[in-house]
């Protein structure tokens, strides 16, 4: 949940959006500049599943284990940038600017999965005659991890409105 938590707060911080941009006289210019830099997410994710490590320390019992599953997810979206520009000026020749920086952007994400339902024993006594009826039977096991980063990006939409006025 932790985790979650400061993924939300990231994405929070590094979401940069424009609101739009109106401009009604002939002939003005439109310049929008967005800059992100020196943008630093680490994630350090470790997730398992065991449901190993059991033993039968006599000559008869039986163990039967559940299936281990693991699994992670991440999604890191870092520097967007979201510009969208209204403008009412259809017929006038102004000229209209989007410059979008992004530099010095760095992600990591170490992340170990793991999924565990052996080392299992059987152990009975070293000079017995009884015979050792007893069994392990384990689950399946299966881990996977899920990572999509989306670093840098940049989404700018113009309209441009023939006539005097806008509707929002």
């Amino acid at each position: 949940m932790k985790k979650i938590a400061i993924l939300g707060l990231t994405l929070a911080m590094t979401l940069a959006i424009t609101t739009p941009v109106l401009a009604q006289m002939p002939g003005s210019n439109i310049t929008v500049s967005n800059s992100n830099m020196g943008t630093s997410v680490m994630n350090n994710v470790s997730v398992n599943a065991d449901t190993g490590d059991n033993s039968i320390k006599y000559t008869s019992g039986t163990i039967k284990t559940g299936a281990a599953t693991a699994y992670s997810s991440i999604e890191n979206y870092v520097n967007t940038n979201e510009t969208t520009i209204k403008t009412t000026c259809g017929f006038c020749n102004g000229n209209i600017a989007v410059r979008n920086i992004n530099i010095g952007t760095s992600v990591m994400n170490n992340v170990s999965v793991k999924a565990d339902t052996g080392d299992n024993s059987i152990k009975g006594p070293v000079f017995s005659f009884a015979p050792v009826t007893a069994s392990i039977t384990t689950g399946a096991a299966g881990a996977q991890s899920d990572i999509l980063n989306v670093v840098n990006s940049s989404v700018t939409k113009i309209k441009r409105i023939g006539g005097m006025t806008i509707l929002q």
